[in-house]
């Protein structure tokens, strides 16, 4: 990823799957350049994460967003998907069995 090297811009995105528009979009800031769109997408997924209701209010991880320059010149609409990692812990509950008896039924 190939970063500008003047200061941050100011961009904004709207969550089109809630009927968001610029006018109700997030502002955030990034030293990418709008020819770096696709970065500045993932930008804007890192923002959307930092509040995860969002993802769970989706149902799929799928998010669909639309990405303004400041000034509201659209830089285009994209699906965001968010990958679920599936983690389990797993640990014996009742302490008293001893494993190494189990298999042997």
């Amino acid at each position: 990823m190939m970063k500008s090297q003047e200061s941050a811009k100011r961009y904004r995105y709207a969550v089109l799957n809630y009927g968001e528009r610029f006018e109700d979009g997030y502002g955030f800031e990034s030293k990418l350049d709008e020819d770096e769109v696709e970065d500045l997408v993932r930008a804007a997924a890192e923002h959307i994460d930092s509040e995860s209701f969002w993802w769970a209010d989706s149902g799929k991880g799928e998010m669909v967003i639309e990405v303004f320059k400041e000034d509201g010149l659209s830089l285009g609409v994209f699906g965001v998907y968010k990958k679920r990692i599936t983690r389990f812990s797993i640990y014996p509950k009742n302490k008293s069995l001893d494993s190494t008896t189990q298999g042997q039924r």
